[in-house]
């Protein structure tokens, strides 16, 4: 959850350091959603890859609780980020 939080302010902040902070979806070039969007998302996604290293670790070591862990949370981390982007699609062409 805090990475979630950390990738949506490092989104919404690059926006605004982009000057694109009050701007709606249809005034936001594609390039800084792009940058934006992109760089959150990667933040959010980095625990999610140290839950697959440590997962893969435990399967050697024959802890097989890890794996499971690791794929509960890949899962809320892909749900996260598929519904982000059906709202900024929904935004963007509806708008």
């Amino acid at each position: 959850m805090p990475a979630f939080v950390v990738g949506v302010v490092v989104g919404e902040g690059l926006q605004a350091a982009f000057g694109y902070a009050d701007a709606g979806p249809e005034a936001t070039p594609w390039w800084v959603k792009l940058v934006a969007g992109g760089l959150g998302s990667l933040l959010m996604i980095a625990p999610s890859a140290a839950g697959v290293a440590c997962a893969k670790r435990g399967r050697l070591l024959g802890e097989g609780k890890r794996a499971r862990s690791a794929l509960i949370g890949n899962g809320a981390v892909l749900t996260l980020l598929t519904l982000q982007l059906l709202v900024q699609a929904a935004t963007s062409f509806l708008a």
